[in-house]
């Protein structure tokens, strides 16, 4: 019928037996699929310490960020309030103009008076004389009149003095507190920007041992 009746006597005859490669054949895939999982294991390590690192370093920047803004706040209010002394300084110096030319025209009022009072005495005709005493009363109510302003200027003067005592304190007061604090803030500062550097430089290692693409991808996501 054509087909050979021979038996397989030799042990080099065998070869058509695949059983055992096929056991070798799925150890090696399962060696391979092992040793993806725990390549793509170490990437995920490796993507969440550097993550980890990148949350610390945005804290510590937020933190930096707060520190300088408590230091400029300190700094305007300090600004401020001796901006607030300087211009009762100015009001000060104003109101004691004004106090100095109260005083001259008071002066120059009374010795108007004094002159109208010696010429009442050197006339005789009745009419002229009730003209000048007419004068003389309309100067007197004016003299009244500046020195109640006079007055006026004096109690704003002193309230300006008692005012401007109280923001020199209170100014000083705030400049020792911003020379207290800009030190602390200062130390803070310092040591914050020195564990951000350290924690900048394990970024770098780390990121280092990351595949680039995969780095460059992260860092698109997450910036």
């Amino acid at each position: 019928s054509g087909k050979s009746c021979r038996l397989i006597t030799g042990w080099s005859q065998v070869r058509i037996l695949v059983g055992p490669l096929v056991l070798e054949e799925f150890s090696v895939c399962r060696q391979t699929v092992y040793e993806r999982r725990s390549s793509l294991s170490t990437k995920i390590e490796l993507l969440a310490a550097l993550q980890d690192i990148d949350q610390r370093l945005r804290q510590k920047e937020q933190s930096l960020e707060e520190l300088r803004q408590q230091l400029a706040f300190l700094t305007v209010t300090v600004n401020a309030k001796a901006q607030e002394a300087q211009a009762q300084q100015q009001r000060i110096v104003d109101l004691e103009l004004r106090r100095r030319e109260n005083e001259r025209q008071l002066k120059e009022e009374e010795t108007k008076i004094k002159e109208k009072r010696v010429r009442q005495n050197r006339i005789r005709n009745d009419r002229e004389l009730m003209a000048v005493r007419r004068e003389i009363e309309l100067m007197k109510e004016a003299n009244s009149k500046l020195e109640e302003e006079g007055i006026h200027i004096l109690d704003q003067l002193a309230q300006e003095q008692a005012r401007l005592a109280q923001t020199e304190a209170q100014a000083e007061e705030l400049k020792a507190n911003l020379a207290k604090e800009t030190a602390r803030v200062e130390t803070a500062i310092a040591a914050l920007e020195a564990e951000a550097q350290q924690e900048r430089q394990e970024r770098a290692a780390g990121a280092r041992a990351i595949d680039a693409d995969l780095c460059s991808r992260y860092e698109r996501i997450f910036a």
